[in-house]
């Protein structure tokens, strides 16, 4: 079973080995917590949202609409940082 440092651990090892020019922390930070992210549905559970829901566990945030989205939102906040 896949554990947060788990997730964590290979989003930054990926975030190293993808971005070599990027040899900054925050990026590697960065790529950990989207490795994470999807996970954080998990918190549902505390407030007894059901896991067959679409906002239950491996539900809407295990989506390729959810991930284009954080995708999206880093790109605009990291380049409006950039510029």
């Amino acid at each position: 079973m896949a554990s947060l440092i788990g997730h964590c651990a290979l989003g930054a090892t990926l975030g190293r080995l993808l971005l070599p020019e990027r040899r900054y922390w925050p990026y590697w930070l960065l790529a950990a917590a989207c490795a994470f992210l999807p996970d954080a549905d998990v918190i549902g559970f505390r407030f007894h949202v059901a896991y067959a829901s679409c906002w239950g566990h491996r539900g809407l945030s295990h989506s390729l609409l959810a991930a284009a989205g954080v995708a999206t939102g880093a790109v605009r906040v990291l380049r409006s940082e950039v510029q």
